[in-house]
């Protein structure tokens, strides 16, 4: 489990918005991280990010 120091749970809005080509991926996201969590977000950014470059112009 990640350590959260006090305050820095704060910083999970920002984690979780859109940032264009960069997509995050991990546990540090998530109200409560577990590695099958971890693995289900990186899976995620995978998608979003075959889907970003199937809508680039070739």
């Amino acid at each position: 489990m990640p350590f959260w120091a006090p305050g820095g749970r704060a910083s999970l809005p920002t984690l979780r918005e859109h940032l264009g080509p960069v997509h995050l991926a991990g546990d540090y996201q998530l109200d409560m991280p577990s590695l099958a969590d971890a693995a289900s977000s990186g899976e995620r950014a995978a998608e979003q990010v075959l889907a970003s470059l199937s809508r680039q112009p070739s």
